[in-house]
């Protein structure tokens, strides 16, 4: 077992690399992997837990937000926690944390009990992700190899999302729906045998450590913003369940910038968003997460509900959005070094922009799989190929070990949150626009197919945006890392 603490110091910085960091890397993918994956492994399977559970829609909803809605809330803390009590240590509390929300879940005898493991599954997700990906910041100190090493995260990190979704489909459709839940368990027993004995324990030594009260309010604001843009596309943004954990969410997340700006000692230091790059990157994270969310929410019902693909089939069509994803990230981690963060991060966005447009565009009532569907996902899994380690490494830009965990926290805190806030508004258009276009007598396919489209055209205008802004904002460097021991 790997005991010895890397310290975030100077000498720390100037010391050779851990030996063990690409076994290390493995793991800790590994896990992100799977973290990921819960995010999506549900959609299929959401029928037939309403059908055993007696689940109405209303309720099904929840099976699926409580997990974004805990990790969301939760990782800019985690992050800040992992930094002062050890990422190695918070890592594995995190799997442990995780592997018990699985096991609820798994077993669940009724909706609440099912919820309930999905919000420890959340917990698990906002302590152990930061954890994982400040252990990268700390095992892969030069810039080349920490772009590579962003690489392998985000490939398995993307893929993790759709391959939740095949998943889903197929142990739904060959097995039983608690085995998307219970199939967690195998990849944390192999994580938790592997991981002591690869991970060495690192953590900030500053002698002052940040007051929480901030964090505090923070954290309860993000989760009552978050709870609220998920209500809202149910229930509407005029709804009292909306509009006071919304206006109480903000007042809070006022209160935590009013607290750490007065602070002596605040949880996000005043020159950490002084990085024009780390700024771009993480908004570009939140816009991509918007995006990207609602264009696999908006093909899975695409895929089951208009072209009627049993949950099996319709898993299985997302494998081209994975395979996509996985040349985009080999071809984003080399142009990196070559090009520069600005023209990748620029590159990454302008594709997914023309992916979300062709989706618009192409997608009918009639439309066929090969000539339709495949290339809209294969344009979107190439663009968010090239934007997973370029958004990563920019968000990280300049960061030290100091700061690591906060660093990781803030870009998860702005995925977690982008997700939520893309099916919040653009489901909400999509199904107001389809039901304008059905009371002026559209068929129900084709006045879906109208909402789906206005959804994806301002998903697509977001993304040529964000593109602009990179091209204007970000460094064109390949993000060379603070040295530990300063300020980042």
């Amino acid at each position: 077992m790997a005991t010895s603490e890397q310290r975030s110091t100077p000498k720390a910085a100037a010391t050779p690399a851990d030996p063990r960091r690409w076994k290390a890397l493995a793991v800790l993918a590994a896990m992100q992997f799977l973290l990921v994956l819960d995010l999506t492994v549900v959609n299929i399977a959401l029928p037939r837990i309403g059908a055993d559970l007696n689940l109405g829609p209303t309720h099904l909803v929840w099976v699926v937000d409580a997990y974004a809605l805990t990790a969301g809330g939760l990782l800019l803390l985690g992050g800040r926690i992992a930094d002062l009590a050890g990422r190695r240590r918070m890592f594995f509390t995190g799997v442990v944390v995780f592997a018990a929300g699985s096991l609820v879940a798994g077993l669940a005898p009724a909706g609440w009990v099912l919820v309930s493991g999905r919000v420890i599954q959340g917990m698990g997700d906002a302590i152990a992700a930061p954890a994982a990906l400040a252990l990268i910041v700390v095992l892969f100190p030069e810039t080349t190899e920490r772009a590579k090493a962003f690489g392998i995260w985000g490939a398995l990190a993307g893929i993790g999302g759709v391959t939740g979704t095949v998943i889903s489909g197929v142990l739904t459709d060959v097995l039983n729906w608690r085995y998307v839940f219970l199939i967690a368990l195998p990849v944390v027993l192999v994580v938790l045998v592997l991981g002591p004995r690869l991970l060495s324990e690192s953590r900030m030594t500053r002698a002052t450590r940040p007051e929480f009260t901030g964090v505090l309010a923070g954290t309860i604001g993000l989760a009552g913003v978050i709870y609220a843009l998920l209500q809202a596309a149910e229930a509407g943004w005029s709804a009292p369940a909306v509009v006071v954990p919304l206006v109480a969410g903000v007042l809070l997340l006022v209160l935590m910038f009013l607290i750490e700006s007065r602070s002596r000692r605040p949880l996000i230091p005043p020159a950490f968003f002084a990085n024009r790059t780390r700024l771009t990157a993480n908004a570009v994270t939140l816009v991509n997460a918007a995006a990207f969310g609602s264009f696999l929410f908006i093909l899975s019902l695409y895929v089951q509900g208009t072209l009627h693909y049993t949950p099996l089939v319709a898993g299985l069509a997302y494998l081209p959005i994975g395979i996509a994803i996985g040349a985009g990230l080999a071809l984003g981690s080399a142009m990196i070094p070559r090009l520069g963060l600005r023209a990748v991060l620029t590159a990454g966005c302008a594709v997914t922009a023309v992916g979300l447009g062709l989706t618009a565009v192409l997608l009918a009532p009639d439309a066929g799989y090969f000539p339709q569907v495949l290339p809209s996902m294969a344009a979107v899994g190439l663009g968010q190929g090239i934007l997973m380690p370029t958004m990563t490494t920019a968000a990280l830009s300049g960061v030290s070990g100091q700061d690591a965990g906060l660093g990781s926290g803030i870009q998860a805190t702005m995925t977690h949150a982008g997700a939520a806030l893309g099916l919040a508004i653009l489901v909400s258009i999509a199904v107001r626009t389809a039901s304008a276009a059905g009371a002026a007598g559209t068929s129900p396919d084709e006045a879906e197919l109208a909402g789906f489209g206005v959804a994806l055209v301002i998903a697509s205008v977001s993304m040529a945006v964000a593109g602009a802004a990179a091209a204007a904002l970000v460094h064109n460097s390949a993000a060379q890392p603070t040295p530990e021991g300063e300020a980042s």
